[in-house]
């Protein structure tokens, strides 16, 4: 195995500027679901008396919000109602703990690869194993990725449902005679949006990208020793790259604008870069639809078939992206 060489070029190209991309969304999206503390609060009035008071249910990861109890203020009953033994609806643990623990595994892989990418990069290239197992790898990622987002932005629409304002109607103890529930508010949940968009940064594109490379000529004919650069970027069509010499001119009685890089490599990279933003707008349409129009998505099964179909060929397309980009 050779040994521990730091080149940072490859930062600077798609392969690792992407993974750089991944491993910042993925802290993002452990970070804020993760250490995420919130509350819901109600205000109990009696009819058969003056009492009105607030009790609160507090919440957070992972989520079992079926084991969140109400509790009075000094701990004692409202009402003549022990809201102790009442909590919140529902347990969104398993969709939220896949969601944390493949962003944790997220964050490690991209470590592990960038230190390989920079670090080993003579070995990476020459090794069609270990190129083809990174590439299996981020298929197998994207995928799961966008399973583990999708099953995330759906319990996150049923949590701001569950600890809302139609938590009233769902507890039975406010429906009893005597006592009086009125929603008061739930800690935002901005945090938990911030996690889910996060996931969306994880398909990276690389439209911003701009690169170079540089060669030092000599002359054998004198002590001329100057360096040229060519300049690529986005959509990296590499033929069109000239060679330029300081102040322009020639080096060593070459015209280097007439040099340029090997080939054209648009097609994929443009692919790849409107799929990506395809991708954007339709995650933005899709929690829209979840969080503004929960119970008309719910009831349509037109609605939540063609969610799924649209699901099945992003991911397909997803995994074509990555494919035509090496």
């Amino acid at each position: 195995m050779s040994s521990f060489q730091l080149n940072l070029n490859p930062l600077k190209e798609p392969l690792g500027f992407i993974k750089v991309l991944e491993w910042i969304a993925s802290i993002f999206a452990f970070a804020t679901c993760g250490g995420f503390k919130g509350k819901t609060e109600i205000q109990v009035s009696c009819t058969t008396g003056p009492e009105n008071k607030t009790i609160t249910a507090a919440f957070g990861y992972p989520f079992r919000l079926n084991e969140a109890s109400f509790q009075a203020p000094q701990g004692g009953n409202v009402c003549g109602v022990d809201w102790k033994n009442c909590v919140l609806i529902g347990d969104y643990s398993s969709s939220v703990q896949f969601y944390v623990t493949f962003a944790v595994f997220v964050f490690l892989y991209c470590i592990a690869a960038l230190l390989l990418y920079v670090g080993y990069t003579n070995l990476y290239r020459d090794s069609r194993k270990l190129t083809m197992t990174d590439f299996v790898i981020t298929i197998v990622v994207t995928f799961l990725w966008l399973v583990s987002t999708s099953a995330w932005a759906k319990a996150l629409t049923d949590i701001k449902a569950a600890t809302g304002s139609s938590i009233v109607q769902e507890l039975k103890t406010c429906n009893v005679q005597g006592v009086m529930c009125q929603f008061v508010s739930v800690t935002s949940m901005g945090s938990l949006n911030v996690s889910v968009i996060a996931s969306i940064f994880a398909f990276a594109t690389c439209g911003g990208f701009k690169g170079k490379t540089e060669i030092q000529v000599s002359c054998t004919t004198g002590p001329e020793n100057k360096t040229i650069t060519a300049a690529f970027g986005y959509p990296f069509r590499l033929n069109e790259a000239s060679f330029q010499a300081p102040q322009g001119g020639n080096v060593c009685g070459v015209d280097w604008k007439n040099c340029v890089l090997i080939g054209d490599y648009s097609s994929s990279v443009q692919f790849y870069v409107t799929f990506a933003v395809f991708v954007f707008l339709y995650c933005i349409a899709a929690l829209l639809l979840y969080v503004g129009y929960t119970n008309l998505y719910r009831d349509s099964r037109k609605l939540t078939t063609t969610d799924f179909v649209i699901t099945i060929v992003v991911t397909f397309l997803l995994v074509g992206e990555h494919f035509s980009l090496g």
